[in-house]
């Protein structure tokens, strides 16, 4: 089984705080969301997207993070026990309920967090990966800052309250996409709307599965400090958005909410394929203006044609080299993939001339995606040029090495 090279979402603005474990940053409000376009990195809408918040359940989305890829590495198996000591069993609910030298499967616990969100089951998952849950909550601040999210950091596996323990919309719309993109084999456990463990049967707690149209996930949480949290993935019609609201007074309107900005977003994205359909590519220049709206506007430049297609197999390791990549995109069709990097070419033709452009088929359960990636930078070029996309209000991604420890 391959390792997918870690993906993050590169932010247009970053807070300068962070979060350390002598100082927690001010958490003053509850509510915030975010809409992120999965294929191209466009925020499509934000309210307070990088203010602090409290993740609650969320929390284990990184816990899962690491789970599936200790089981990437081979240093976990689905079928591998994980048994329980008293600091796990002693978890307060959300929990199943093992007690101390109780064991459960990989496979169960997986499934147990991404439904029942069950407290207990992390704190074991913790232990067992980290060799206990403080170094494991470690090792998941550390993974946050090597996906790109800046403004999060972690105190405990389950989400539990912590006021250190704290993160942005922003943030976890970062590691929703870094799910999807980097375990396309194991995301289909956050569709599952029941899970049944010793003759019980667990319901998803997200109640828009099988709700709302395309919706594919992910998890939700809840602590008093937080209020209602949801962090959402949907598929519909080529698009993948991947949505987070904090702060809902109740389940229900934070459902509502969530509701709400994805339509908006969905009817975003069709005014700009009318707009695309109705223009006439050749006749237009690239924009000027904020670069996340003109990518969908960029008519051909003038610079060489990405250098090929290539599959996400060993041909990408080819590819890639021993070097980093920058990312400025993926596209449900090679054609805006092509167009995307010859548009970030054209803004920084010194900066990327070190670079050679892919476009790299990536194929899942879902259907195709098309990474454009300007490939074989080293670690300094990578995220400079990230860093200079960025400032031009362009979304890339910095991709280490195939193989990277990142």
């Amino acid at each position: 089984m391959k390792r997918l090279t870690i993906l993050f979402l590169t932010v247009m603005m970053f807070v300068s705080a962070q979060p350390t474990a002598n100082a927690a940053p001010s958490v003053k409000e509850r509510y915030s969301a975010i809409v992120v376009d999965g294929n191209t990195g466009r925020v499509l809408h934000s309210e307070s997207p990088d203010s602090y918040r409290y993740p609650a359940s969320l929390t284990k989305m990184m816990t899962l993070y690491l789970t599936f890829d200790a089981l990437n590495a081979g240093t976990l198996a689905l079928d591998d026990k994980i048994a329980f000591s008293e600091h796990a069993a002693g978890q307060p609910p959300s929990k199943l309920g093992l007690k101390p030298g109780q064991a459960i499967t990989v496979h169960d616990a997986i499934m147990s967090l991404a439904t029942k969100s069950a407290n207990d089951v992390a704190a074991a998952l913790a232990e067992a990966l980290g060799g206990s849950e403080w170094q494991f909550a470690r090792m998941m601040t550390e993974k946050a800052r090597a996906l790109g999210m800046r403004h999060t950091s972690f105190r405990n596996a389950s989400g539990l309250p912590n006021d250190e323990q704290v993160t942005t919309a922003r943030d976890m719309a970062i590691l929703s996409m870094a799910l999807y993109d980097d375990f396309p084999q194991f995301v289909h456990v956050f569709q599952t709307q029941q899970f049944r463990f010793h003759g019980v049967a667990y319901r998803n707690h997200n109640h828009l599965l099988g709700k709302y149209e395309g919706m594919v996930g992910i998890k939700t949480g809840y602590i008093r400090a937080s209020g209602f949290n949801l962090a959402a993935a949907v598929r519909r019609n080529g698009h993948r958005l991947f949505a987070v609201v904090f702060g809902g007074r109740t389940g229900q309107s934070r459902d509502a909410r969530m509701r709400q900005i994805l339509d908006a977003a969905f009817k975003q994205l069709d005014r700009v394929n009318v707009q695309m359909v109705m223009m006439n590519p050749p006749k237009r220049k690239p924009s000027r203006g904020p670069i996340e709206l003109s990518v969908a506007m960029a008519a051909e430049a003038a610079i060489p044609e990405a250098q090929g297609s290539i599959d996400g197999g060993d041909d990408f390791r080819v590819a890639m080299g021993n070097g980093w990549a920058v990312q400025v995109g993926a596209f449900s069709n090679e054609t805006a993939a092509r167009r995307a990097l010859e548009l970030s070419q054209s803004q920084l033709p010194d900066m990327l001339a070190a670079a050679r452009p892919y476009v790299i088929e990536h194929e899942d359960r879902f259907g195709k995606l098309y990474r454009a990636r300007h490939v074989g930078l080293d670690e300094k070029q990578a995220r400079l040029a990230c860093d200079a996309l960025q400032k031009l209000q362009l979304a890339c991604i910095v991709a280490p090495p195939e193989g990277s420890s990142l």
